[in-house]
């Protein structure tokens, strides 16, 4: 019989509930798995700051796999362990296919994320949890034009995302 070794969780849906709290029955689970030996960690689209600091500061839990992948970071230290970025030019077609419909486009470079400040200023009509909400708009740095921000770092980013 195999026994479980590492658990990576989502936060939003997962760990987290609609009103973007851990849950203290989760909690508790968390606690149990980590007090086995279990190695748990954080598996998120957020960037490192994103994650509640409950989460990031939560007793053994070592790890966080952060931005779709982007980065991997040791929660202790704050050292990032690996990083796959996405390179430049692919964030640019990416962004260019976005901007055909209406969308909240992000680009996050450094765990920051930048968004147009006029879409964030209608934040409802692209999050439609209120819960979110408030995330989003102390999480983004609003900025007039994203691809301003793109071409002042010219560089790979961690990631860029849209919601309908």
């Amino acid at each position: 019989m195999h026994q479980i070794r590492m658990i990576g969780l989502d936060l939003d849906g997962t760990l987290l509930n609609s009103r973007k709290e851990l849950p203290l029955y989760t909690r508790e689970i968390l606690k149990k798995a980590i007090s086995r030996g279990i190695t748990v960690l954080v598996a998120t689209g957020r960037p490192y700051t994103g994650i509640p600091e409950e989460l990031r500061n939560f007793p053994g839990m070592r790890y966080a796999v952060t931005a779709n992948g982007a980065r991997v970071v040791d929660t202790l230290t704050g050292k990032v362990l690996s990083e796959r970025l996405l390179p430049m030019e692919s964030a640019k077609k990416t962004l260019e296919i976005f901007r055909k419909y209406d969308t909240l486009q992000e680009v996050y470079f450094d765990g920051q994320g930048y968004a147009d400040s006029d879409k964030l200023a209608d934040i409802g009509r692209y999050h439609h949890n209120p819960y979110m909400w408030g995330y989003v708009l102390s999480s983004r740095i609003a900025v007039p034009d994203i691809r301003e921000v793109m071409r002042r770092e010219n560089r790979p980013m961690d990631k860029i995302q849209a919601r309908i």
